[in-house]
């Protein structure tokens, strides 16, 4: 019995992290597109603006920048459960760069970390809309890519309403 209840902790908690991060994509693509458009500092949109937002949602834990072994994690919380979140910023070419950068990232933070998973955020900022096709998996509309013992989920966040191209990523790195 102790198993299952570890199980049942362990999918909670991942559910629970996915919900919150799924109100935030709500949250950025209705109330918050205009001012995410004009901020230039990447800093201002990948970490300040998250992580108020995971605070307003009652992550009361110091969300900082921890310094591990393959460089900051733009965001951490670590109550009730552990939380890595990364983000980039897609501005214009191929998004399938900003996919791998911040894939590669994650991954590195959830060996630094002995985590299981970790969360990326693209945000878009060009007004195209970005496909990926053929993701290892989708829960909920976050896809996710397995690596080792590791899953990395993944959330767009589309900054225009308007898009005039669509870029599709076929090979999911």
């Amino acid at each position: 019995e102790p198993i299952l209840i570890y199980i049942e902790l362990k999918i909670k908690s991942a559910l629970h992290a996915i919900n919150i991060i799924k109100r935030y994509k709500v949250f950025c693509e209705w109330y918050g597109k205009d001012d995410l458009l004009v901020k230039a500092r990447e800093i201002d949109i990948t970490r300040k603006h998250l992580a108020r937002f995971l605070f307003d949602s009652g992550f009361t834990y110091p969300l900082v920048e921890v310094d591990v072994p393959s460089g900051k994690i733009d965001n951490l919380t670590n109550t009730p459960f552990t939380i890595i979140v990364e983000a980039k910023i897609h501005r214009s070419g191929k998004p399938q760069l900003a996919f791998e950068k911040v894939f590669n990232q994650a991954y590195k933070r959830t060996q630094d970390l002995n985590l299981l998973e970790a969360f990326c955020i693209v945000f878009n900022k060009e007004q195209v809309e970005i496909i990926v096709e053929n993701p290892e998996g989708n829960i909920e509309n976050f896809f996710y890519r397995t690596k080792g013992n590791s899953r990395i989920y993944f959330l767009v966040i589309n900054l225009y309403n308007k898009t005039f191209f669509i870029h599709v990523i076929t090979q999911f790195f």
